[in-house]
Protein backbone atom coordinates (compact mmCIF):
# COMPACT_ATOMS: atom_id res chain seq x y z
CA UNK A 1 0.00 0.00 0.00
CA UNK A 2 3.09 2.70 1.04
CA UNK A 3 4.37 1.57 -2.70
CA UNK A 4 0.94 2.85 -4.51
CA UNK A 5 0.72 5.83 -2.14
CA UNK A 6 4.18 7.04 -2.30
CA UNK A 7 3.94 6.64 -6.44
CA UNK A 8 0.59 8.82 -6.24
CA UNK A 9 2.69 12.12 -4.53
CA UNK A 10 3.77 14.93 -6.88
CA UNK A 11 7.77 14.64 -6.82
CA UNK A 12 9.57 17.25 -8.29
CA UNK A 13 12.92 16.92 -10.40
CA UNK A 14 15.57 18.58 -11.58
CA UNK A 15 18.59 16.54 -13.12
CA UNK A 16 21.66 17.26 -15.10
CA UNK A 17 22.08 14.96 -18.03
CA UNK A 18 25.56 13.99 -19.10
CA UNK A 19 26.22 11.44 -21.75
CA UNK A 20 29.34 10.13 -23.15
CA UNK A 21 29.60 7.89 -26.64
CA UNK A 22 33.67 6.78 -26.55
CA UNK A 23 35.96 4.71 -25.05
CA UNK A 24 38.32 6.84 -22.81
CA UNK A 25 41.95 5.19 -21.79
CA UNK A 26 41.29 4.15 -17.89
CA UNK A 27 44.49 5.43 -17.30
CA UNK A 28 43.64 8.94 -18.22
CA UNK A 29 42.36 9.49 -14.49
CA UNK A 30 45.25 9.67 -12.16
CA UNK A 31 43.99 7.50 -9.47
CA UNK A 32 45.37 7.95 -5.31
CA UNK A 33 45.06 4.31 -4.86
CA UNK A 34 47.19 1.36 -6.30
CA UNK A 35 45.14 -0.75 -9.01
CA UNK A 36 46.99 -4.16 -7.70
CA UNK A 37 44.79 -3.29 -4.13
CA UNK A 38 42.11 -2.94 -5.73
CA UNK A 39 39.05 -5.90 -7.24
CA UNK A 40 35.69 -4.43 -8.65
CA UNK A 41 32.93 -7.02 -8.70
CA UNK A 42 29.38 -6.18 -10.96
CA UNK A 43 25.81 -7.05 -9.32
CA UNK A 44 23.84 -7.94 -12.10
CA UNK A 45 20.05 -7.21 -11.85
CA UNK A 46 16.55 -7.48 -13.50
CA UNK A 47 16.29 -3.91 -14.13
CA UNK A 48 19.80 -2.70 -12.76
CA UNK A 49 23.09 -4.21 -11.84
CA UNK A 50 25.96 -2.59 -9.46
CA UNK A 51 29.39 -1.95 -9.56
CA UNK A 52 31.13 -2.62 -6.39
CA UNK A 53 35.13 -1.46 -5.53
CA UNK A 54 36.94 -3.05 -2.97
CA UNK A 55 40.24 -1.84 -1.92
CA UNK A 56 42.29 -4.42 0.25
CA UNK A 57 39.08 -6.08 0.53
CA UNK A 58 37.71 -3.00 2.10
CA UNK A 59 34.68 -1.77 0.36
CA UNK A 60 35.50 1.51 -0.88
CA UNK A 61 32.58 2.46 -3.89
CA UNK A 62 29.42 1.42 -5.67
CA UNK A 63 28.43 2.50 -9.12
CA UNK A 64 24.24 1.66 -10.38
CA UNK A 65 23.11 1.00 -13.46
CA UNK A 66 19.78 1.28 -14.76
CA UNK A 67 18.37 -0.08 -18.26
CA UNK A 68 15.26 2.48 -18.56
CA UNK A 69 14.69 5.47 -16.80
CA UNK A 70 11.67 6.55 -16.99
CA UNK A 71 12.60 10.12 -16.75
CA UNK A 72 14.74 9.68 -20.04
CA UNK A 73 11.89 9.56 -22.22
CA UNK A 74 11.50 12.93 -21.83
CA UNK A 75 14.81 13.47 -23.97
CA UNK A 76 14.64 10.10 -26.03
CA UNK A 77 17.37 8.86 -24.21
CA UNK A 78 15.75 6.08 -22.18
CA UNK A 79 16.94 3.07 -24.12
CA UNK A 80 20.38 4.20 -22.94
CA UNK A 81 22.30 3.21 -19.90
CA UNK A 82 22.45 5.28 -16.92
CA UNK A 83 24.41 5.67 -14.30
CA UNK A 84 23.24 6.98 -10.64
CA UNK A 85 23.15 6.62 -7.20
CA UNK A 86 26.35 6.15 -6.48
CA UNK A 87 28.34 6.35 -3.19
CA UNK A 88 32.27 6.32 -2.22
CA UNK A 89 33.02 5.29 1.11
CA UNK A 90 33.74 8.73 3.34
CA UNK A 91 36.89 7.48 4.30
CA UNK A 92 37.79 7.18 0.53
CA UNK A 93 36.61 10.37 -0.91
CA UNK A 94 39.82 12.02 -2.47
CA UNK A 95 41.38 9.27 -4.23
CA UNK A 96 39.57 10.18 -8.03
CA UNK A 97 37.40 6.45 -7.46
CA UNK A 98 34.37 8.16 -8.56
CA UNK A 99 35.64 9.26 -12.16
CA UNK A 100 37.66 5.67 -12.44
CA UNK A 101 35.09 3.57 -11.58
CA UNK A 102 32.58 6.19 -14.01
CA UNK A 103 35.63 5.47 -16.83
CA UNK A 104 35.56 1.45 -15.92
CA UNK A 105 31.93 1.11 -16.26
CA UNK A 106 31.11 3.33 -19.49
CA UNK A 107 34.22 1.48 -21.19
CA UNK A 108 32.23 -1.78 -20.88
CA UNK A 109 28.91 -0.33 -21.82
CA UNK A 110 30.16 0.97 -24.19
CA UNK A 111 30.49 -2.23 -25.82
CA UNK A 112 26.80 -2.94 -26.42
CA UNK A 113 25.69 0.35 -26.58
CA UNK A 114 25.95 3.72 -28.32
CA UNK A 115 26.12 6.14 -25.16
CA UNK A 116 26.16 6.38 -21.59
CA UNK A 117 24.12 8.75 -19.33
CA UNK A 118 24.71 9.77 -16.31
CA UNK A 119 22.06 11.95 -14.16
CA UNK A 120 23.05 13.79 -11.33
CA UNK A 121 21.28 16.92 -9.13
CA UNK A 122 22.47 20.07 -10.31
CA UNK A 123 23.62 20.83 -6.28
CA UNK A 124 25.69 18.03 -6.29
CA UNK A 125 29.09 19.70 -6.95
CA UNK A 126 31.14 16.74 -5.66
CA UNK A 127 29.33 14.35 -7.93
CA UNK A 128 29.65 17.02 -11.32
CA UNK A 129 33.54 17.57 -10.63
CA UNK A 130 34.12 13.78 -10.82
CA UNK A 131 31.12 13.08 -13.76
CA UNK A 132 33.32 15.72 -15.68
CA UNK A 133 36.48 14.74 -14.62
CA UNK A 134 35.59 11.33 -16.09
CA UNK A 135 34.75 13.29 -19.80
CA UNK A 136 31.16 13.41 -19.60
CA UNK A 137 29.35 16.52 -21.57
CA UNK A 138 26.51 18.00 -19.70
CA UNK A 139 23.84 17.84 -22.62
CA UNK A 140 20.42 18.76 -20.83
CA UNK A 141 18.87 20.05 -17.30
CA UNK A 142 15.28 18.46 -17.01
CA UNK A 143 13.26 19.93 -14.29
CA UNK A 144 9.64 18.85 -14.10
CA UNK A 145 7.04 17.60 -11.81
CA UNK A 146 5.70 13.82 -11.59
CA UNK A 147 2.70 12.21 -10.67
CA UNK A 148 2.70 8.68 -10.96
CA UNK A 149 4.29 7.68 -14.59
CA UNK A 150 3.29 11.58 -15.47
CA UNK A 151 5.34 14.83 -15.69
CA UNK A 152 3.84 18.15 -16.13
CA UNK A 153 5.45 21.50 -15.77
CA UNK A 154 8.14 19.88 -17.88
CA UNK A 155 11.35 22.54 -18.36
CA UNK A 156 14.52 20.94 -20.78
CA UNK A 157 17.65 22.88 -20.91
CA UNK A 158 19.80 21.90 -23.71
CA UNK A 159 23.87 22.69 -23.32
CA UNK A 160 25.69 22.87 -26.64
Amino acid sequence: MRKIIKKLKIVNIDLLVYTRGYIDDEASIAVKFELDRASIQEVPGKDTSAYDLYIDGVFAHRSNVFTNVHVLRLIKKNKQPAIGDCFTESSFRGMSIYPYMLNYITNRLLKNCSEVVILVAPSNLASIKGIEKASFKKCYRIQTKRFGPFYFNKTITPYI
